[in-house]
């Protein structure tokens, strides 16, 4: 590469900005263009390597959503699941924040899941599906687990948070809830959930056995129930299906 890519903080339109423009512009277009039809193989780890970024033994990443790859560094037997985003910048205050991302030994992000730059997974942590990192913080303070917002018509808002170490537990969350007007029981709460059933079709753009892998590794994926440890006896699930 012309520009070799190193953190910075500033303006968009600035001299410093210009590495970080070309790295990633060449990214996109090996992405849109082949990068898809090699993923996974070790043809797209050996791109992302020849980009700056440190692969250790054993890795797998099962997606293209990497932006700026030389300032990535995966440690041994590091699993990156399906439509995994990795972005090492993000704006703040109107600044571009370009920083690094490291992801420890044996670390799995789930499909889907979203890392963004100055975030460092510890070893053995497991990103749940869907899950956003924008902070690498291990463990979330009690005083700091949850926050509620009062909406209209007498509804409530619980935003939870959890560091990249924890588990995730609703049903104990619920119990430590305090609402103005009501008491929780957890054993009497009704989850909603979503759910899409995925269907493979010949048609498209995409060679038909990778959208069957595709299906086949959102099947294996952790389930929302067991990554939540939400009790299935009171869950309400809506479906849909959907073609691929």
């Amino acid at each position: 590469m012309p520009f070799r890519l190193k953190p910075f903080r500033g303006s968009y339109y600035s001299l410093t900005s210009v590495p970080w423009y070309f790295h990633n512009a060449f990214t996109y277009i090996v992405r849109y263009t082949f990068l898809e039809f090699i993923t996974p193989t070790p043809l797209n780890l050996l791109f992302y390597r020849m980009m700056g970024m440190k692969i250790g033994k054993g890795a797998h990443i099962n997606t293209t959503n990497i932006s700026d790859p030389a300032l990535i560094e995966i440690e041994d037997k590091v699993t990156i699941g399906g439509s995994v985003h990795i972005i090492a910048h993000y704006a703040s205050k109107g600044y571009l924040i370009v920083e690094r991302v490291k992801i420890r030994k044996g670390a799995t992000l789930g499909l889907k899941a979203t890392v963004m730059g100055d975030v460092e997974i510890g070893e053995g942590a497991v990103i749940g599906a869907g899950a956003v990192v924008t902070r690498d913080i291990p463990v979330v303070h009690a005083n700091h687990r949850w926050k509620i917002n009062t909406l209209p018509g007498g509804l409530y808002r619980c935003t939870a948070y959890y560091g990249f170490k924890e588990i995730p537990n609703i049903p104990r969350l619920l119990q430590q809830v305090e609402l103005p007007e009501y008491t929780l029981d957890p054993g009497n709460v009704t989850y909603f959930l979503g759910r899409i059933v995925l269907i493979p079709r010949r048609a498209g753009g995409v060679f038909y056995w990778r959208k069957k892998l595709y299906v086949l590794m959102k099947q294996n994926a952790q389930g929302t129930l067991r990554f939540f440890r939400i009790p299935p006896e009171q869950v309400l699930e809506v479906g849909m299906q959907m073609e691929i």
